[in-house]
C-alpha cells in the first residue's frame, strides 16, 4: 500500500479457497455446478475449453475478480447475473420478490457476511443446481 497499490486479497482468495471449497462441496453433494452472483461468463473459447469472459453490463463487471481461476474450474461455475445488467436484475428481484429487495444495499463479498463459517452458509442456502439436461 505504500506504493499507492490498493490489495485485492478476494482474487487470491477465489482461486486458492474460496472456489475450490465451494466445487469439492457441490461435488460431494451431487450438484454439476455452483452458481454465484458474479457479473461474469463462461463460454467456448477459441482453443475449445471453456473460457472466462466479461459480463454484459460494462459498470458490473467482476470478471476481473476471477480472472486467477484455473481454467479446469470454469466448466463447474455458473454465472447467471454475467447475461443481465444491474437494472434487469433489480428487476426482476422486485418482480419475484416484492418488498424483499427495496432498501437493500449494494452486495458484498461472501467472506464479509456475518456467519460462523462457510460451510454453514452453503448448508443453509444452496447455490449450486443440476444443469439441465
Amino acid at each position: 500500500m505504500e506504493q499507492g497499490h490498493t490489495p485485492n486479497p478476494c482474487v487470491i482468495c477465489n482461486r486458492m479457497v474460496k472456489f475450490p471449497f465451494l466445487i469439492d462441496i457441490a461435488s460431494k453433494e451431487g450438484a454439476d455446478a455452483v452458481a454465484t452472483g458474479h457479473y461474469a461468463r463462461t463460454a467456448m473459447g477459441p482453443i475449445g475449453r471453456t473460457a472466462l469472459f466479461r459480463g454484459i453490463d460494462p459498470l458490473k463487471d467482476q470478471s476481473y475478480m476471477l480472472y486467477r481461476l484455473p481454467v479446469e474450474t470454469l466448466p463447474a461455475l455458473v454465472f447467471p447475473l454475467g447475461e443481465m445488467t444491474k437494472e434487469q436484475v433489480s428487476l426482476k428481484g422486485r418482480t419475484l420478490f416484492p418488498g424483499m429487495f427495496s432498501d437493500l444495499p449494494e452486495s458484498e463479498d461472501l467472506c464479509f457476511l456475518p456467519a460462523d463459517n462457510l460451510t454453514d452458509i452453503c448448508r443453509t442456502r444452496q447455490g449450486y443446481f443440476r444443469k439441465a439436461t
